[in-house]
């Protein structure tokens, strides 16, 4: 049997070694998930905001689409679960009617909403 036939090859970065990055990593904490509970609006709205200006040159935070698009995946459960679908869906009926991903129109309906100022502050 020749050498040749034992030998392993790899290409896995050998331990230790930084695995590259894109420039696209996230800082801090993302939020806890949102679930409704009311006691946790203020807070969750908070840690968001916090991820969001430790991030706000990020494509994810730059972007207005992406950017709420990253919030409401955040806003999940049975009290909230389809008020973040009609928001999502919102933000895609903009675009079928003409407005880009940059555009920050996408951005007021979330921040506006009465049934999201009410969960922040009742």
């Amino acid at each position: 049997m020749s050498a040749e036939a034992n030998t392993t090859i790899t290409t896995q970065n050998p331990q230790n070694t930084p695995t590259p990055s894109n420039g696209t990593s996230l800082l801090g904490s993302a939020p806890k998930p949102f679930d409704g509970n009311q006691d946790e609006a203020k807070e969750f709205m908070r840690s968001y905001k916090r991820w969001w200006r430790l991030n706000d040159k990020k494509p994810t935070f730059s972007i207005p689409y992406k950017q709420v698009a990253l919030c409401i995946s955040y806003i999940c459960g049975k009290k909230v679960e389809d008020w973040a679908d009609e928001q999502q869906e919102a933000m895609d009926q903009k675009l079928t009617c003409g407005y880009t991903v940059s555009s920050k129109t996408v951005l007021t309906k979330l921040t506006l909403d009465p049934k999201l100022q009410y969960l922040l502050y009742y």
